[in-house]
């Protein structure tokens, strides 16, 4: 079943348009985990870049990582591009953040 975003907060729905113009803007039916994390990466006020600071992580190192990581999925050109739907894998995390 796909998700309601109806049901995520404000930020958390600018998370998945901005993951959805990432894949977009690579040709890339399919809506990954990396579009998304990578997204809230690049949200300017977002909790996800406090947390790394917190926790000391390298936020430019995670964000070159996924660049590298999202490189190798399929693109489309032609018919069909523009057009994203969100993966198993995206959906099984979403489901399970709502589980919890």
């Amino acid at each position: 079943m796909p998700p309601r975003f109806d049901r995520f907060t404000i930020k958390a729905q600018e998370a998945f348009q901005d993951a959805q113009n990432i894949a977009i803007d690579r040709n890339q039916q399919q809506l990954e985990v990396e579009h998304l994390l990578l997204a809230l990466i690049n949200q300017k006020e977002g909790l996800t870049t406090q947390l790394f600071l917190k926790l000391g992580a390298n936020a430019a190192g995670i964000s070159a990582r996924l660049e590298t990581e999202l490189d190798k999925l399929p693109s489309v050109e032609g018919a069909g591009a523009g057009q994203v739907y969100i993966s198993t894998r995206l959906n099984n995390v979403i489901e399970a953040g709502f589980s919890e």
